[in-house]
């Protein structure tokens, strides 16, 4: 953590960090003394450890670590959402059908009943009835399918997005050549 130096009037430096801003400190000749706010806190000289101890930016291989690592992160998310959120084929459920049946034909009039009896129902007397299906069954398994292959693929990315990022982050660094 930072040190900041804050002027005694007996002429010392007394070191304070931000956890004291605010507050009091004492010097070593026994005064005390008012520590500024942190935003003024900020204004003080910092110690002779804190100024040599700045910190680096990122090199070039950290940057390209971390960018690798965070695509690779946001590439298998994405392929998880997309399998989470995908929808399923809906399934048949035969006492929905017959109640909903059922309550058609309690609405219909005879005419109606012998009208659908003729166009519907007398044909799949004589043909059988097909096992009931949803319209859109076979759209939707193919969008599944369609998803899985995306999902694969983008898990097939972020794989290689993170084994570059590690590939880059463990490669040995050429040492830097001296200018004669």
């Amino acid at each position: 953590m930072a040190k900041y130096l804050l002027t005694c009037e007996c002429g010392k430096m007394v070191p304070v960090d931000v956890g004291q801003a605010g507050g009091r400190a004492t010097c070593s000749c026994g005064a005390q003394l008012d520590v500024p706010a942190l935003r003024n806190l900020r204004n003080l000289p910092l110690s002779k450890e804190d100024v040599g101890q700045s910190r680096a930016p990122w090199s070039a291989r950290q940057g390209i670590t971390a960018a690798g690592l965070i695509l690779a992160a946001l590439l298998a998310a994405y392929a998880a959402w997309d399998r989470f959120t995908e929808p399923t084929v809906p399934t048949f459920d035969p006492h929905h059908r017959i109640t909903s049946v059922n309550q058609g034909l309690e609405k219909m009039t005879p005419l109606q009943s012998w009208q659908l009896w003729v166009q519907v129902y007398r044909p799949l007397a004589k043909s059988g009835f097909a096992v009931f299906e949803h319209p859109q069954a076979k759209a939707i398994e193919q969008h599944i399918a369609h998803r899985h292959v995306v999902q694969t693929v983008l898990l097939a990315l972020a794989a290689l997005c993170a084994l570059f990022a590690l590939s880059t982050a463990f490669w040995p660094s050429t040492p830097p050549q001296k200018r004669n």
